[in-house]
């Protein structure tokens, strides 16, 4: 680990060795964590003009779920005080903040036991915060969607969301096909307004959850967690575009029975779904 992740590192280890035994894990050793986490975030920090370097706020923690106790351990609580010790441990770092960090604990089966997977990105230019606001035609589009959005798929591919209005659902001829039988058909949507989008739950037989929490209308936030049956996404905006390790839909050509959805599966009736669970 060079200089810069290391020094991180050590602040890391100050501001939450407490927070960490109050994870919902057993198997993972904190220095696994702690290493991740720097190198992550000075990996996607960005730097000014002015040599100003930002770190990324959001950070999706993925593990096994052999590796988790207990799902409803993972409070708001823990969260708020692992967001408070991480913003301390980045600053001390020499990392500056446009907005508080926000840590995500998720599961995935394809991890192997004892293993994690960490991204973080922007949920915001950090850049162009101080600039000063100009309105012009272009920002008085009312279905103008939000700039540089996209979702990350079960922590394994993202999805770029262009249009002013996204269709997802278990259908082929959805924009984002969710190949799962829990899935509805027309499962939501997602409709751009004022730079914004707003998911709109179209009476989904299993439901639609965000942030755990069951939804019929959410205007969406970066850094969300949409939760489908067992499929989880998160909602993102960068102007750079997703995270690098979530490579992205690409459909192979072929007849319809080979389609391939944005999650990387088959839409083949006898293919078994995947199953991931969200933490927080």
């Amino acid at each position: 680990m060079s200089s810069e992740p290391a020094r991180l590192a050590g602040a890391l280890i100050d501001s939450l060795g407490k927070s960490f035994s109050r994870f919902p894990l057993e198997g993972i050793r904190f220095e696994q964590i702690v290493e991740k986490l720097a190198l992550e975030a000075v990996g996607a920090s960005r730097v000014s003009p002015e040599g100003q370097r930002f770190a990324p706020d959001q950070f999706t923690l993925s593990v096994h779920p052999s590796n988790v106790t207990e799902i409803n351990d993972w409070t708001k609580e823990i969260q708020h005080e692992v967001s408070q010790g991480l913003q301390a441990a980045l600053v001390e770092g020499g990392l500056k903040l446009a907005r508080e960090p926000h840590l995500t604990l998720a599961t995935d089966p394809t991890l192997s036991a004892g293993n994690v997977r960490l991204i973080a990105w922007h949920s915001s230019d950090p850049l162009h915060l101080s600039n000063a606001l100009t309105k012009n035609y272009e920002e008085l589009d009312t279905n103008k969607p939000p700039e540089g959005a996209f979702l990350v798929v079960d922590g394994k591919r993202h999805f770029r969301l262009r249009l002013a209005l996204i269709r997802i659902g278990r259908r082929l001829d959805n924009d984002l096909v969710l190949d799962n039988p829990h899935v509805s058909r027309e499962h939501m949507i997602l409709k751009a307004d004022h730079g914004k989008y707003q998911l709109i739950d179209l009476d989904s037989t299993s439901g639609t959850r965000v942030n755990g929490r069951r939804v019929e209308e959410h205007w969406l936030k970066p850094g969300d967690v949409i939760n489908v049956a067992t499929i989880e996404m998160i909602y993102g905006e960068d102007k750079s575009g997703p995270p690098d390790e979530t490579p992205p839909y690409s459909p192979l050509s072929g007849a319809d029975r080979d389609h391939v959805t944005p999650l990387g599966l088959k839409a083949l009736k006898d293919l078994d779904s995947r199953d991931t669970d969200i933490l927080g």
